[in-house]
């Protein structure tokens, strides 16, 4: 059995959760590097974040979907809000929108994601 069969196997959620976090990682850099960050932008993108953990739960499975949740909600608070470099947040605000999306992205991913066996 080649690798990429043992992979196809018992790595899909690893791997749906794996190219989720990349392109969310994508997203953010590119999304920092644009200079300006208004928060209803930020909106915006952790709502696209929540559309693509549900496209991994639903693809990948109910624990691929946690994971990447989990994951991009970490990148998110890390490469994006203040003081960056941290996965400390600062504003209240902003702390409850992450606490939001992770309640959102857990919740979706166990509704609609497939149990994988």
């Amino acid at each position: 059995m080649s690798f990429y069969q043992k992979l196809s196997q018992n790595g899909r959620p690893a791997l749906g959760a794996l190219v989720a976090c990349g392109i969310a990682a994508i997203a953010c850099v590119a999304f920092r590097s644009a200079g300006a960050r208004p928060m209803i932008l930020l909106g915006f993108l952790l709502l696209g974040f929540l559309l693509l953990v549900t496209g991994v739960a639903l693809l990948s499975g109910s624990v691929a979907g946690a994971i990447a949740a989990c994951v991009i909600a970490t990148m998110f608070s890390v490469l994006l809000l203040p003081p960056i470099g941290s996965v400390a947040v600062a504003d209240p605000s902003q702390r409850a929108a992450i606490a939001w999306f992770l309640m959102g992205g857990v919740s979706i991913s166990l509704l609609f994601g497939k149990t994988l066996k």
